[in-house]
């Protein structure tokens, strides 16, 4: 493992700390590989499992590199721009189409005179559909929640912001106007890629 490390800080000099990883775990990989075959032949099982250990740990390596590197993308190179401008006085048979349809499960809920008032999350609107509420209009069933971020916040910091105030989706806010929207489900989306 230590070598492993060695080889990634070398490969460091000429390449992105992401992509030494990922070339460093697949050659762990082929040397694992060898220890498999080698202990299958000679009946050693303590080096057969140390072969499983340090393919397992490789891999385990890469994707703690990859997704701490993830954690620091500024939000401005993954929120949305595209949502839809959801206002008290909608239908909420609105909302619960445009949720089936699939691209967004959160929403920002604005009042008549275009001001932020609220958000709408996907489990109120869970909740809607399964209890077959019969709700007239967004009104009678959002949260009074709103989170304002910035462009230049990290990804880990409006993550954990999200987290700890059990936020669904923050309004992106640039020079006091609402450039867009971030969600559990971008933040998801983004991190499995």
């Amino acid at each position: 493992m230590d070598g492993g490390r060695v080889l990634r800080a070398l490969l460091s000099f000429k390449m992105e700390r992401v992509q030494a990883t990922r070339v460093a775990m697949w050659i762990a990989r082929i040397i694992s590989f060898g220890f498999l075959l080698y202990s299958f032949y000679t009946n050693n099982i303590t080096l057969g499992l140390i072969g499983v250990f340090v393919f397992i740990m490789s891999g385990k390596e890469y994707n703690y590199v990859r997704i701490i590197k993830k954690a620091s993308t500024k939000i401005s190179e993954i929120f949305r721009t595209n949502f839809t401008n959801i206002k008290t006085t909608d239908d909420y048979k609105f909302v619960i189409d445009i949720y089936k349809k699939g691209e967004e499960k959160n929403f920002i809920v604005f009042n008549e005179e275009e001001k932020l008032i609220g958000s709408l999350p996907e489990i109120f609107i869970k909740d809607a559909i399964k209890n077959i509420n019969h709700l007239s209009f967004v009104s009678e069933l959002m949260s009074p929640t709103i989170a304002y971020i910035n462009t230049h916040e990290t990804l880990r910091d409006v993550s954990d912001m999200m987290n700890q105030n059990g936020i669904a989706i923050c309004a992106v806010k640039e020079d006091n106007k609402i450039i867009g929207v971030l969600d559990r489900n971008d933040i998801r989306k983004f991190m499995r890629e």
